[in-house]
């Protein structure tokens, strides 16, 4: 049961599938728990000459046809996910979508300032796989250290407008990848800024399924690079690390993926509404999608202690990478998203 609420519900963000996707899919797990009875149950109804023929006889049919929809990816389209995060094989069901599947935060590729020495840059959608095929806006944050060095978290596709941009607000000294799914573009951005140091989380050498540019791990403490200036801890679940980052000079919280918040209004795609609507991440009661907090279920002491922290902070707004981010309130949506765990 476990493995089909997470093969279902699953909301992965950030930079792991392959871009350009323009397909939305729903996993197989839904065709053995009778997802597709009704369909049976309504061709059962066809009359022929004047004799109803019974259910029974055309839901083998109807399961048969949905079969034949369905089919694992060719090898030269697999994905990172397309195994599940319990490893479990998934085939899909494909639906179409519309090639942009959300009104995206325009301008994108544009450092839009926040506050002193912070951005946020809005970048393209990217499409993954993970039992559920889906499009996610990307977001990347900029903070400019003391030293006059930029210090980029979770970076977005490389587009050269964008690269000629950050380059006029200092030189990259870091490259950053928040968490265990957001690293996509990071080796991307590392052949571009070598002189830059790279983090990332402890386990993503282990984990990931794109060769990581050489990086040091982040920890629980600061390093010496933005301490002082940026303070982080870390939030695990059993295959989930998230680093949280909060910026002193701005009182401003960064998460990544911890809280999801999708505008409705801004989602083209009837399918992909139903879907955050399912993974209980839509604006304005936004939070962790439902899958995510169950890899917590064995870890919630050590997320209430990480929340607790947070709210020590008592940071003003919280930047996000999917959906609407807070630009102020930032205690009581720290709040309503994690009263979960609270």
């Amino acid at each position: 049961m476990t493995r089909s609420i997470a093969a279902l519900f699953h909301t992965v963000p950030g930079g792991l599938g392959r871009v350009g996707q323009l397909k939305t899919e729903v996993p197989m797990v839904g065709l053995c728990a009778g997802f597709w009875k009704p369909a049976a149950r309504a061709r059962g109804r066809v009359h022929h000459a004047g004799v109803q023929k019974p259910a029974q006889q055309y839901r083998c049919r109807a399961k048969a046809h949905a079969r034949s929809l369905v089919k694992p990816l060719a090898r030269t389209e697999r994905s990172p996910y397309d195994r599940g995060p319990w490893g479990c094989a998934i085939q899909t069901l494909s639906f179409p979508m519309p090639s942009t599947a959300q009104a995206l935060y325009e301008p994108l590729n544009v450092p839009k300032l926040v506050a002193a020495d912070l951005w946020v840059v809005d970048g393209s959608e990217i499409w993954f796989h993970f039992g559920v095929k889906v499009p996610f806006p990307t977001r990347m944050i900029i903070v400019r250290l003391p030293d006059g060095g930029l210090w980029l978290h979770s970076p977005v596709a490389p587009d050269p407008g964008l690269v000629a941009r950050v380059k006029t607000l200092g030189p990259v000294r870091v490259l950053l990848a928040p968490n265990t799914l957001h690293y996509w573009w990071l080796a991307d951005w590392a052949q571009l800024f070598p002189e830059a140091a790279v983090f990332a989380p402890l386990d993503l050498a282990r984990t990931a399924k794109k060769t990581l540019p050489p990086h040091r791990a982040l920890e629980d403490t600061p390093s010496p690079f933005w301490a002082g200036t940026i303070e982080q801890l870390i939030a695990s679940g059993s295959i989930f690390t998230e680093i949280i980052f909060f910026h002193r000079p701005s009182r401003t919280l960064f998460l990544t993926d911890l809280i999801e918040n999708f505008e409705l209004s801004r989602v083209r795609s009837r399918w992909f509404r139903i879907l955050l609507r399912m993974g209980g991440v839509v604006d304005p009661d936004g939070k962790a999608p439902i899958d995510m907090g169950l890899t917590f279920f064995g870890h919630r002491g050590e997320l209430r202690n990480a929340v607790t922290k947070m709210l020590a902070w008592k940071p003003d707004r919280i930047i996000l990478a999917h959906g609407r981010w807070y630009d102020r309130d930032g205690e009581h949506e720290l709040k309503r998203a994690f009263r979960w765990v609270l």
